[in-house]
């Protein structure tokens, strides 16, 4: 620190107390960037059931090597007012797609192209 002054450290004593500055860049040290090879896309075509309130609707699909611990996202080809949708892995190549309705009445989507995305671990 210039003038000799000591460093000070956050209340949990964890990481200094940096003084106000800019960035023109990414701090390095801080990020971590991973390979994106080891990203997959899955486009599938589905059009769901009439999905009661309150309930969820799964559905699996085939995704090549995605394995237990790969991170499963999902996207959806519209806006899903409500719907909350996630991905897992279910077993060894395969995903699953939960549609959850959480909109406070029944709920059905159209028939779309989803995007599924594995990413490595």
């Amino acid at each position: 620190m210039p003038n000799g002054e000591e460093q000070q450290k956050n209340p949990r004593g964890e990481f200094p107390i940096v003084p106000r500055h800019s960035h023109t860049g990414v701090d390095s040290p801080l990020v971590q960037f991973i390979d994106l090879d080891g990203v997959r896309n899955y486009r599938v075509s589905f059009a769901t059931a009439t999905i009661s309130d309150g309930t969820a609707l799964v559905r699996y699909f085939s995704t090549g090597l995605a394995r237990f611990g790969d991170h499963i996202l999902v996207a959806a080809p519209y806006a899903l007012n409500g719907v909350v949708v996630t991905g897992y892995v279910n077993a060894s190549g395969t995903s699953a797609v939960v549609v959850q309705n959480e909109t406070g009445s029944t709920a059905t989507l159209n028939v779309g192209t989803w995007i599924i995305k594995v990413l490595e671990s």
